[in-house]
């Protein structure tokens, strides 16, 4: 009995997934990039954040893991609107690193999303690693107005340091890592802080 409970056991875990949901509200980065030691470079400015926009292609899917014994193509979705994830993810970030995200702000930004793709990549032959690409485009805006004064495009890239047989759970954690991202790219660049009045502390 137990040699056979074990035998359903094994051909249950070798069983191909149909798709993969991603809970947003679940979502934690990789273990490197959530380290309790991390410096965090601190800013002081004001900015607003507009609607963000989807504009992929494929609007329903953040991309592709192998599942089950034959590593059988999986899609992989998300449980809210990419756009609002990403805005959401964006207002935090920018909040953790001291900026005020506030309708009163002097300039506003609002981004378009462009890609975003999810995919696993083989490190040997028996491990693995969850790998995540983002490209954003934005504009900022001065308050009020509907014209543009500065476009740009953020891109950011993330890969999983915890290899695994299978790396399919790992897939979430590099989606929240390289999106949390995407608001340490645009704090770095210095002549944008410094033409829209944020300052590194």
């Amino acid at each position: 009995m137990r040699l056979r409970i074990g035998l359903v056991l094994l051909l249950l875990s070798g069983c191909a997934q149909k798709q993969i949901i991603l809970k947003s509200s679940e979502l934690k980065p990789l273990p490197v990039a959530a380290g309790e030691n991390a410096s965090i470079t601190k800013y002081k400015g004001q900015l607003n954040v507009l609607k963000f926009k989807d504009d992929r292609t494929d609007k329903t899917k953040l991309g592709m893991a192998s599942t089950g014994m034959r590593n059988t193509d999986t899609p992989i979705y998300l449980d809210i609107p990419v756009d609002e994830y990403i805005q959401s993810r964006f207002r935090s970030e920018l909040a953790k690193h001291g900026v005020e995200v506030s309708e009163n702000a002097a300039y506003s930004i609002r981004g378009v999303i462009k890609k975003i793709k999810l995919f696993e990549s083989n490190v040997s032959a028996a491990l693995e690693k969850s790998n995540c690409e983002i490209e954003m485009e934005f504009d900022i805006l001065p308050a009020r107005e509907k014209t543009p004064v500065y476009h740009g495009t953020i891109s950011m890239t993330g890969s999983g340091s915890n290899f695994a047989l299978d790396t399919t759970s790992s897939n979430g954690a590099a989606l929240e890592t390289c999106t949390q991202g995407l608001a340490e790219q645009f704090l770095k660049n210095n002549d944008l802080r410094k033409r829209f009045g944020i300052k590194e502390l």
